[in-house]
C-alpha cells in the first residue's frame, strides 16, 4: 500500500530565519523525542549551495499498523536528513527518511521551501 500526502504552508517570517530554524532545530528541549543529531557530511557544492546529511537518533511510538509487526514497545530509531540550502534563490529542499524498519515500513518526507 502506498500513501501520499502533500500540504502547503505558508511561515510568517523571512526565508532566513525559517532556513536558520530548520538547521539549529535539533538539540532542543521542545523536542525530547529526539535524541541526538549528528551532522554526517555538510559542504559548499560547485553552485555555492549548502549541503548537508544529518543522522538523528529518536523515539516514537510506532504506527498501529507496524505494532502488529513489531510490538507495541518504544524503540529507538534513526533517520536520515538531507538539505540542499541555495542562498542565492533563497530556496531550501528537505528530505527525510526512516532507516529503522525501513524494509517493513518506509516514510520519506520532502519539504521546500521559497
Amino acid at each position: 500500500m502506498v500513501r501520499f500526502f502533500k500540504t502547503t504552508h505558508t511561515y510568517e517570517h523571512t526565508w532566513e530565519d525559517v532556513s536558520y530554524a530548520f538547521l539549529r532545530k535539533y538539540p532542543n528541549p521542545m523536542s525530547s523525542h529526539v535524541l541526538g543529531c549528528d551532522v554526517i557530511e555538510r559542504s559548499v557544492d560547485a553552485e555555492g549551495r549548502l549541503v548537508s546529511q544529518r543522522l538523528l537518533e529518536k523515539t516514537n511510538n510506532k504506527p498501529k499498523l507496524a505494532e502488529l509487526f513489531l510490538g507495541k514497545d518504544k524503540s529507538n530509531g534513526f533517520v536520515l536528513e538531507d538539505s540542499v540550502i541555495d542562498l542565492k534563490k533563497q530556496s531550501m529542499r528537505t528530505v527525510t527518511r526512516n532507516l529503522t524498519y525501513a524494509r517493513i515500513l518506509f516514510v520519506e518526507e520532502s519539504c521546500e521551501y521559497t
